[in-house]
């Protein structure tokens, strides 16, 4: 019986179990729903979250410099295993993106040969070949359906992350690279089309008020700017390439621009220092058609 054996070592033993196991094993009795939901601490739930593996969300990330000291180890490591379920089945669409982007905001700081848990789990599940939806929603759709208006906002935020690092265009389907090209066609539409840049938007890719990002517009320049790149290729000096064309999510991580390390502990962005600028002159022809007929 459950009662006979010490809580500390049926911690243990179920440290080393699947959560969806350590759920179904709490409904098996009162004492071990309680050992689950109910201990003092969260050893359980932290070491469960921590080997599953996911970075520790206590150590800071760069853009918040404290660490965090509470963590709900349950309900974190809960939301993340129910976002591999609605990846695989569909479901919550709004609740998985909000965790995508959670887990890539708490990524581990950049460090050498180093990787991050976080980023590899949301390229995992991003690049599910069993999932129905992700790579049409989430990588290259296009938001035509009203009924997914409301979701816009966070999935062009996630997409504006990724910066089409998982759509190379290399070796695919057709289909996949048509819709690319229409991607590409759609950003640069929103992109050079000069009436989306207003005065009450302080001239740039901002709400109508100004006060809030509009990743909408944010994407469609990160697109843009990422084809670009893409088609500059080869022509890259090494120290300079952007690491958003060759490591995808880590360019998201605190410290991964280059050289990073060797600056003031508070450039954790990497924007300190030289820059090398490049300028991209648009055909005029091409700015007077988007901005005539993007809205037509």
């Amino acid at each position: 019986m459950i009662s006979a054996i010490p809580p500390e070592l049926t911690e243990r033993t179920l440290s080393l179990c699947h959560p969806r196991d350590v759920a179904a094993f709490a409904q098996t009795c009162r004492r071990a729903y309680v050992l689950v939901y109910r201990s003092s601490d969260q050893y359980l739930w932290r070491t469960l979250f921590l080997t599953y593996p996911f970075d520790d969300p206590r150590l800071p990330t760069g853009s918040s410099s404290s660490p965090h000291s509470k963590v709900d180890w349950c309900a974190k490591l809960q939301r993340r295993v129910r976002a591999e379920r609605i990846a695989r089945r569909d479901g919550d669409r709004r609740e998985f993106v909000d965790v995508l982007l959670e887990c890539t905001r708490e990524a581990a700081p950049w460090a050498p040969h180093e990787s991050s848990h976080n980023v590899s789990w949301v390229t995992t599940v991003l690049t599910l070949e069993a999932s129905p939806w992700i790579e049409q929603f989430l990588r290259l759709g296009l938001f035509e359906s009203s009924s997914l208006k409301h979701l816009a906002s966070d999935a062009e935020k996630l997409r504006a992350h990724l910066a089409l690092s998982l759509d190379h265009g290399h070796g695919t389907e057709p289909e996949a690279l048509e819709r690319l090209k229409v991607l590409r066609r759609v950003s640069r539409a929103r992109v050079y089309d000069l009436r989306n840049y207003t005065r009450e938007a302080h001239w740039g890719p901002f709400t109508s008020a100004g006060n809030c990002v509009n990743w909408s517009h944010i994407n469609a320049i990160v697109t843009v700017i990422t084809m670009n790149l893409r088609d500059f290729g080869v022509h890259w000096p090494k120290e300079f390439k952007p690491r958003a064309t060759i490591q995808g999510l880590e360019a998201c991580r605190a410290y991964s621009a280059p050289e990073t390390l060797k600056r003031s502990p508070l450039d954790w962005a990497g924007v300190e220092g030289h820059w090398m600028r490049i300028v991209c002159f648009c055909d005029y022809r091409y700015a007077s058609l988007f901005s005539r007929r993007a809205h037509e």
